[in-house]
């Protein structure tokens, strides 16, 4: 019976020692997979911060577009021709304020403090009191960096109620190409 006593005693060693075994291993495994585990977490939470990133990025190129083309309305275009786009400017400004213009001026460019600019000589319109002084604001207001160089106004003979406006200005501001 002691042989059958050492025989149990020797299996249930054999046994927990296996059992031992299995459990460390088991819990070696969790501990690898826990590892993984904080891993694949470390690379959603970089992935979320980039995601998140880029949305800013976005969000902010998006904002900066629309400056830009907020910008960009300041600049003078018109399909490579910003004399153009200029002549156009004043022709709408003129009719909107309700003057006629007699004569357009001359638009050329010209050297201004080491800076190419845009100048009008000569525009020549006339309309009532109000109207010229719609304009005048109206050209003073362009939304290019303009300066009125003179302003000379005349009332004409023969035309009670009417003023005549000789102007010329400057653009000033970045010309787009």
């Amino acid at each position: 019976m002691l042989k059958r006593t050492k025989n149990i005693f020797l299996i249930f060693v054999i046994l927990a020692l296996v059992s031992l075994m299995a459990y460390g291993f088991l819990l070696w495994n969790l501990q690898e997979r826990e590892a993984d585990l904080y891993g694949l977490k470390n690379k959603v939470e970089n992935k979320k911060s980039e995601y998140q990133e880029a949305k800013r990025s976005y969000e902010l190129w998006e904002q900066q577009e629309n400056d830009i083309k907020g910008v960009q309305k300041h600049f003078l275009a018109h399909q490579g021709d910003p004399e153009m786009a200029l002549i156009e400017k004043l022709e709408h400004i003129t009719a909107e304020s309700g003057v006629t213009l007699l004569e357009g001026g001359e638009t050329y460019y010209t050297t201004r403090n080491d800076l190419e600019v845009l100048k009008t000589d000569n525009m020549k319109f006339i309309g009532s009191w109000n109207e010229v002084l719609s304009t005048i604001a109206l050209l003073e207001a362009m939304p290019y960096q303009s300066e009125l160089e003179s302003v000379d106004l005349q009332v004409p003979r023969g035309r009670r109620g009417s003023w005549e406006v000789r102007a010329s200005f400057v653009v000033t501001s970045k010309i787009a190409e």
